[in-house]
């Protein structure tokens, strides 16, 4: 089996009172590999996408982003390796209300020291993939939320991510739009080898994945309750 580009072993997120949000995850991430978590509301999938991700810091436990530790990076080194390496589709979309959703698309990438020259055809063509070029130059706020959710989707791949991780990616859209986001999503994985972590209550958007888990009170497991 090739090298993982995301890993985790004993990761845990212990938050004030003693309540472990995520107790002791192991998981591995292969290339090109789409993996769904499923499982109940405060189950820990939410927070363990952050850990991953490199947003949170866990109590214990160590992330490996293609090789290389978060625990010995800072914060400034740590947002650097999620622009280059990760995208990340927040549940509740972070979009900027006084920028475009292009410029909000081409944020990351601004901040990465991309010239206007290079980032400007990426977030076209984003913008294009998801069906949103006709809402370039408008707010969020003039958005409807299944565009918002969109735009956050399209800011997540401008990049040319190895890794996507998607909280909840077709949580606001009709069956129609979802599926053209999951087809979406195959198609960067075959084309540019892609891997996608998407954390999902939507059972086809599941079934859809090379690989089902479940969280469990903080833990993580095979369907059935294997421990992954």
């Amino acid at each position: 089996m090739s090298v993982p580009v995301l890993a985790a072993s004993g990761l845990c997120r212990e938050f004030p009172g003693g309540v472990h949000a995520v107790a002791d995850v192991s998981f591995e991430l292969q290339p090109a590999e789409i993996v769904a978590i499923t499982g109940p509301s405060g189950s820990g999938k939410s927070t363990l996408l952050s850990l991953l991700a490199g947003l949170l810091r866990p109590t214990a436990g160590e992330v490996w982003v293609n090789g290389t530790a978060l625990s010995g990076l800072s914060e400034g080194e740590r947002a650097r390796l999620r622009r280059r390496e990760l995208g990340f589709v927040f549940q509740s979309f972070n979009l900027v209300p006084v920028l475009s959703i292009a410029e909000n698309v081409g944020l990351p990438q601004l901040l990465d020291g991309a010239s206007e020259r290079e980032i400007r055809p990426r977030v076209a063509e984003a913008l294009a993939a998801v069906g949103l070029s006709h809402r370039a130059a408008h707010l969020p706020g003039a958005a409807s939320v299944g565009e918002q959710q969109r735009a956050a989707i399209a800011r997540a791949l401008a990049g040319q991510p190895r890794v996507l991780l998607a909280d909840e990616p077709t949580g606001s859209l009709d069956r129609e739009r979802g599926a053209a986001i999951l087809d979406l999503l195959e198609l960067s994985r075959r084309t540019r080898g892609m891997s996608v972590i998407l954390v999902t209550h939507d059972l086809e958007a599941a079934a859809r994945a090379d690989r089902q888990l479940q969280m469990r009170d903080g833990r993580l497991c095979a369907p059935g309750g294997r421990s992954d």
